[in-house]
C-alpha cells in the first residue's frame, strides 16, 4: 500500500518515492527518511521547477526527472551514492547542478540534453563517467574536475561522453587537461 505527502506517492514504509501524484507538479519537497527517488518517480514532469532532496536520500534512479524541462537547479545531497542512468535527460533547462562527493559514477546519458548546463564540477570520487553521460550539453563550456589532472586521466570514460560540447578542456585542481 503507498502514502501519499504533499503530492508524491511513497512506498508503504516512505522509503522510497514511487512516483508523483500528479504530472502537473510544480515543486517537489521529498521528505526526510526517504532513501530513494525511483526509476521514472518524476518522469515527464513537465512543469517541475524545484525539487528539495533531503540528507536521508541515497539513491536516484533510472530516468528518475527525465523530461522536467523545467526544473532550473539541483543540489544533490553529500548522502546520495548512486544517480541512475537517463536521471537527468533533458532536463532542457537545467541551469545549476551540484554533484556531491562521494559519488563514483555518472552514468550513461546522467545529463544528456541538458542544454543549459553552463558549467559542471565533477568531484574527484568520481571513478567512470558512462557514455553520452554529457551529450548535446549544447552551454557546457567549463568542466571543471575536483582531482589532479593525473586523477582525471584515470577516470573511465564511456564513448561519446562528451559529444557536442563546446568544453574542449577539464579544469583541474593542478591545471588543464584534455576533455
Amino acid at each position: 500500500m503507498s502514502k501519499t505527502l504533499n503530492g508524491i506517492i511513497y512506498s508503504d514504509d516512505m522509503k522510497e518515492v514511487e512516483k508523483a501524484e500528479d504530472k502537473g507538479i510544480a515543486e517537489a519537497v521529498i521528505a526526510d527518511g526517504a532513501e530513494k527517488i525511483g526509476g521514472n518517480a518524476f518522469r515527464d514532469c513537465e512543469s517541475l521547477a524545484k525539487v528539495t532532496i533531503p540528507e536521508s536520500v541515497k539513491e536516484i534512479g533510472t530516468e528518475a526527472f527525465v523530461w522536467c524541462k523545467s526544473l532550473a537547479s539541483l543540489e544533490i545531497p553529500a548522502g546520495v551514492e548512486k544517480i541512475g542512468d537517463n536521471a537527468f535527460n533533458r532536463c532542457a533547462s537545467l541551469a545549476s547542478v551540484t554533484i556531491p562527493d562521494g559519488v563514483t559514477e555518472i552514468k550513461m546519458q546522467t545529463f544528456e540534453n541538458c542544454s543549459a548546463l553552463p558549467s559542471i564540477l565533477i568531484p574527484a570520487s568520481v571513478k567512470s563517467i558512462g557514455t553520452r553521460a554529457f551529450c548535446a550539453c549544447a552551454s557546457l563550456g567549463e568542466i571543471r574536475f575536483g582531482g589532479t589532472a593525473k586523477q582525471w586521466k584515470a577516470v573511465k570514460k564511456g564513448g561519446n561522453w562528451s559529444m557536442g560540447i563546446p568544453a574542449t578542456e577539464v579544469q583541474c585542481s593542478d591545471k588543464a587537461a584534455a576533455v
